[in-house]
């Protein structure tokens, strides 16, 4: 078989992680966010779904390309998510549900309410936060806390999102986190932030 040289471009599809972390941050953000090439899936069809019961408005001009008004990612109102089998969207937003200061309800399919979220649960509740799920798992409701100011210390946990909610809504608030394992995820966040000029 005679080879033959190869001369094409490939578009190479977004990545679900970095998509809805880019739509998390394009809703803490102030002012219009336009994220291109983002990945279509059930993962971010949710977060998508989710962050515009949250209030945060959501415009597409084509299948890939999204353009956010950031509001913050509250609303005065209290509200009920579907996250289906979203596990990044559920943790995301229970973080952002933190700062709401109304109660904001949680679910998903048959497999997610199996999945533990007891240590994000536990650290807004350290900050502040509450909610009504014994066993840290869905459903659960949450009654978030827009006026945190409190120091937050989690040892051996990932609290990316917690921190970068914080920061963006209490930019005075002290956060102390020992053994920290996303110190890379949490750099790339907290400078994401700074550019879209939500945390000092």
């Amino acid at each position: 078989m005679q080879r033959t040289h190869l001369d094409t471009r490939i578009i190479v599809p977004g990545s679900k992680s970095i998509t809805n972390r880019a739509f998390v941050v394009a809703a803490l953000a102030k002012g219009t966010t336009e994220i291109r090439n983002t990945l279509i899936s059930d993962d971010t069809e949710a977060m998508l779904q989710c962050l515009g019961k949250l209030g945060v408005e959501i415009d597409r001009f084509d299948p890939r390309n999204v353009v956010v008004e950031g509001s913050g990612g509250t609303r005065s109102e209290s509200c009920q998510l579907f996250v289906g089998n979203a596990g990044t969207t559920a943790r995301f937003l229970i973080a952002v549900a933190a700062t709401v200061g109304q109660k904001v309800g949680f679910d998903g399919d048959g497999y997610m309410r199996e999945r533990p979220m007891g240590p994000i649960l536990h650290a807004i509740e350290s900050i502040g936060a509450e909610h009504n799920s014994p066993h840290g798992k869905m459903p659960f409701e949450i009654t978030g806390n827009p006026e945190l100011h409190a120091q937050w210390a989690e040892q051996g946990y990932r609290p990316t999102v917690v921190i970068c909610r914080l920061k963006s809504t209490a930019p005075r608030c002290r956060i102390l986190c020992r053994h920290l394992l996303s110190l890379q995820h949490s750099t790339i966040r907290l400078s994401s932030l700074r550019e879209s000029r939500t945390c000092a």
